[in-house]
């Protein structure tokens, strides 16, 4: 609307229109992530999904000649393959290849260029083919690689990555811009000669078609239709088996979303059942960094048989096995899974790529578990494990080994700490402002805090915030590592939660010591409560 604005005088009637304009379409874009704001100030934050960089805003941007080009697949093989050559030969080509605006939209486009060079130049012009190119122009300015995308990552957020996809809206501009200028062109040239005026829609319509679409692959949809038959038959007699409602445990284990491919196991693969099924429950696509899905990544890596004996707990009636996850075609664990349950796959895919064990008697039944929490869950099935991975026994005087990938059982979350390292782990502003670390149960009243820890760069020296409750510790740190001994009396303070704020988080980045963006502030070897 700004670039609109700059056509003509000053309007306060027109700005006035823009601003409530543009405060609709921003209460718009409010009420569509607010469902994610709320979700995110429940849970926190996700460090393991979606992290985004400003440089993805260069890398899935566009190129102008990508707009230009044909399509690779076109229907002319010398114009495809032009494409081709480039698409192989030049950087910075991914999902941008689609970005072609397709001969009629490259007319408009170029028409578009042309007719601000008019305007540069001083010629009058007609101001509404003036307003969309100058709207395309700015569209431009956003998906091009270096554009104004770039800066609005930088500036503002990264969450914005795939600027390319702004291209559908170029097309857009492209497109009206050509039809209008054919529109006025075919008033001044051909008048009301009906026929002539049909001739040229037909003729644009004719190169239209050509040019964006392909020849018909009745293969990849003979072959397209046979794979969902396949599992559309498979997951159909799964159902038939089990009771509605019932729950199927799937192996390989397999995060969601946005993961490579596992062996021949393409990422959402695992998906089918879901979409197939209309009575049954699925253990794939837990949100991957969540509880859930934590639960079953660790899982996964225990012997058969205790994998068997939690998932009856939790009223599971069968288990899925895609053989296509496994390097070895899923050889083993279908043999382990057939020695434990005493027999083997009763239902099997009609390519023998997956295959279903039931579980028989013995599960606990689904209306026993409803309405627990993930906690009682995990209690209820014997196996404590959440999205910091499977947990261990210790005492609260043992602490926390930060050394280890997991935490002990008397720790309910944490959040701001880094990956784990051979001496322990770096707590890391750009996850949490704060080292936080929440307790199963309150602490005692009274107790010494221990603490290894070393600062990292500027933060030697200087004091770390240690809050309990409505209580405050500093800490001066030390340069290198070091043990910190704390005593604290809460009184009679309900204290469930520990925060240690390092006082200067700063990455290894800006100190220019390498790439790393990690906002690093104290590493930490252990925590514990004596």
């Amino acid at each position: 609307m700004f670039p609109a604005g700059l056509l003509g005088p000053l309007d306060l009637k027109a700005v006035r229109l823009a601003a409530l304009a543009i405060c609709l379409v921003v209460l718009g874009v409010l009420a569509n992530v607010a469902p994610n704001v709320v979700h995110k100030y429940r849970n926190g934050p996700n460090p393991e999904v979606a992290q985004r960089s400003a440089v993805d805003a260069e890398l899935y941007a566009f190129k102008l000649v990508q707009l230009v080009y044909p399509r690779p697949d076109h229907r002319s093989s010398r114009a495809g393959n032009m494409t081709k050559r480039y698409n192989e030969t030049f950087p910075l080509v991914n999902e941008n290849f689609t970005s072609s605006l397709g001969a009629v939209g490259a007319a408009g486009f170029l028409g578009m260029f042309l007719l601000l060079c008019a305007v540069l130049a001083g010629r009058k012009v007609d101001r509404k083919l003036q307003l969309v190119a100058l709207l395309s122009f700015v569209l431009f300015m956003f998906g091009t690689i270096g554009g104004f995308g770039s800066l609005f990552a930088q500036l503002v957020t990264s969450a914005l990555r795939g600027w390319s996809r702004i291209s559908i809206f170029i097309a857009f501009g492209a497109l009206l811009f050509f039809f209008m200028v054919l529109q006025a062109l075919c008033r001044r040239f051909l008048g009301e000669r009906r026929l002539a005026l049909a001739a040229v829609a037909a003729a644009v319509t004719l190169v239209g078609l050509y040019d964006q679409t392909t020849t018909a692959c009745r293969s990849c949809i003979a072959a397209t239709q046979t794979r969902f038959e396949r599992d559309s038959d498979f997951v159909a007699a799964i159902e038939r088996s089990l009771a509605p409602g019932s729950a199927v445990y799937q192996l390989p284990y397999m995060p969601f979303p946005e993961v490579p491919n596992q062996v021949r196991l393409a990422s959402y693969d695992l998906a089918s059942g879901v979409l197939n099924s209309r009575s049954l429950k699925w253990s794939y696509a837990g949100m991957k960094g969540r509880n859930g899905d934590g639960f079953f990544r660790a899982l996964a890596q225990e012997p058969v048989e205790k994998q068997i004996k939690v998932i009856r707990r939790l009223g599971f009636a069968g288990v899925y096995i895609d053989r296509r996850g496994y390097a070895d075609n899923g050889q083993a664990i279908v043999q382990r899974f057939t020695e434990a349950l005493g027999h083997g796959p009763a239902i099997e895919r009609a390519d023998k790529e997956i295959v279903f064990f039931p579980l028989g008697p013995g599960s606990t039944p689904q209306a026993e578990l409803a309405g627990l929490s993930d906690v009682e869950l995990a209690a209820r099935a014997g196996f404590i494990a959440d999205r910091h991975g499977l947990r261990y026994e210790a005492s609260l005087a043992q602490g926390i080994d930060f050394k280890r990938p997991d935490y002990p059982i008397f720790v309910r979350d944490i959040a701001g700490l880094s990956v784990p390292e051979a001496w322990g782990r770096w707590t890391d502003a750009s996850l949490a402002p704060a080292l936080r670390i929440d307790f199963a149960a309150p602490l005692p009243r009274r107790f010494t805090l221990v603490l290894d820890a070393r600062p990292f760069g500027p933060n030697a020296g200087r004091e770390l915030i240690v809050r309990m409750g409505s209580h405050t510790l500093r800490i001066k740190l030390q340069d290198g590592p070091a043990e910190y001994r704390q005593v604290v009396d809460l009184a009679d303070e309900s204290v469930s939660r520990i925060e240690l704020v390092p006082p200067q988080p700063t990455s290894p980045q800006e100190l220019g010591q390498n790439g790393d963006q990690r906002k690093l502030g104290i590493g930490i070897a252990r925590l514990a409560i004596e």
